[in-house]
């Protein structure tokens, strides 16, 4: 079975605290090398700022940390971003030209780029986000899947089952 590249977004880390079942499930697909989650230097920052109970999840579950892929004004640390290819160039540029954009929405923005370019998934409840990554991995051709926290479950559930069939 191919190693799964899954970008997390912050917010799952919420519901995988929450569900014992599933946090442990993950924690076994990992090390059995089936799956191997991922986040960008900006929601490191981000849980950083989280509740206890977050952080203690997100340590256990010990993602590994990407650079984003391009970068953005008063957003993006030099040390941790990758050269932008024309895709990212051109999302990043079309949302820091955006008048009601906020840094949050700047950060989400290269949280999906990031997504596109380094993983198979990206798994966020931001329904905006997942629509946005969904259509720009059609239009440009990209096989990146987009689940919402459901999915995810789903096929971690499946994973885990065929995992679990083969002993």
């Amino acid at each position: 079975m191919p190693l799964l590249r899954v970008v997390i977004d912050t917010d799952i880390f919420d519901a995988l605290a929450c569900d014992p079942d599933t946090f442990a499930a993950v924690i076994g697909l990992q090390k059995r090398g089936a799956i191997q989650l991922l986040i960008t230097h900006l929601q490191e920052s981000q849980i950083a700022k989280a509740p206890p109970f977050i952080r203690k999840t997100v340590k256990a579950l010990n993602p590994d940390i990407v650079g984003t892929h391009g970068a953005m004004w008063d957003v993006s640390r030099g040390d941790k971003v990758k050269h932008a290819d024309k895709l990212a160039e051109r999302k990043s540029t079309r949302i820091q030209g955006k008048k009601r954009s906020t840094l949050e929405h700047w950060s989400e923005s290269l949280i999906s780029v990031t997504a596109m370019r380094g993983a198979d998934v990206f798994v966020t409840n931001h329904k905006d986000a997942g629509k946005t990554a969904k259509r720009i991995a059609k239009r440009n051709g990209l096989k990146l899947q987009v689940w919402a926290y459901a999915e995810l479950v789903g096929h971690i559930v499946r994973l885990h089952a065929a995992g679990t069939s083969g002993h």
